[in-house]
């Protein structure tokens, strides 16, 4: 399915009405030799998913795109430029009033009000030991629809009427300029644009981590996007979990 879309130089889109999986998709692709810059984009998911294989809701009228990436495919930095890129979007297209509301959640959710408004999901393989120089970021941003206990774009700017393909755009915009700025500069501008809007920085939290769960302040994180988290006696380094309780 084609679409009229001004992307950046290096990047080409798949415009689908319906798949199982954007990122089942791009990975496929990816495993074939896709090139850098790929994106997969559908209207509507069937199995939409989220970390820990969470059903990611996933009906039409909201943005699901998955982008692959071949050069400096390091998972911790494109984390980030991903959240960042969404964020900046939303920022772009929301009313003066919500800009502020804009939150990250560590390590890859988007939030408004405290609300999820979008999520990011990174994959990439191994094959006999040996990781494979591709990882697919996947993305979904609530545009009019949503769970319950999630927010849409919407429901902050009453006038928004893009579609999600025009929003697809700024995203791309974005994590184009901020990968490249990534590539030229490292990785310290874009931990402080994150930390800036991150929440829970400097509260007590908890986190759950594969089978272990810490309890602490949050109070930064590292060169590689772990979590510094201070305990009574000690300040340990959180690679991956879920933040579950906040006080």
């Amino acid at each position: 399915m084609k679409s009229n879309i001004n992307l950046p130089n290096g990047y080409s889109l798949e415009h689908h009405k319906i798949l199982y999986s954007t990122n089942y998709e791009a990975i496929k692709l990816a495993e074939c030799g896709a090139e850098d810059g790929t994106i997969i984009m559908s209207d509507e998911q069937i199995k939409g998913r989220g970390r820990y294989e969470r059903i990611w809701h996933s009906p039409k009228g909201n943005l699901y795109f998955s982008i692959i990436i071949t050069k400096f495919a390091e998972i911790f930095p494109i984390t980030f430029i991903a959240a960042l890129s969404v964020g900046k979007t939303l920022e772009e297209v929301l009313g003066d009033k919500e800009i502020s509301k804009v939150q990250y959640k560590w390590p890859n959710d988007i939030l408004i009000n405290s609300k999820k408004i979008s999520g990011i999901l990174l994959e990439s393989k191994t094959l006999n030991n040996v990781p494979q120089k591709w990882v697919v970021v996947g993305i979904g941003i609530n545009m009019y629809k949503a769970p319950e206990y999630a927010t849409t774009i919407k429901q902050h700017n009453i006038n928004f009427t893009l579609s999600n393909l025009e929003l697809l755009e700024k995203v791309i915009n974005h994590f184009n300029n901020l990968r490249k700025y990534y590539i030229n500069y490292g990785f310290t501008k874009i931990k402080n644009l994150w930390l800036k809007q991150t929440c829970h920085l400097n509260s007590k939290i908890t986190v759950k981590s594969y089978n272990n769960t810490y309890t602490g302040k949050f109070v930064t994180i590292d060169m590689k996007g772990n979590m510094i988290m201070q305990q009574e006696d000690k300040t340990i380094c959180i690679t991956s979990g879920e933040i579950f309780n906040i006080t």
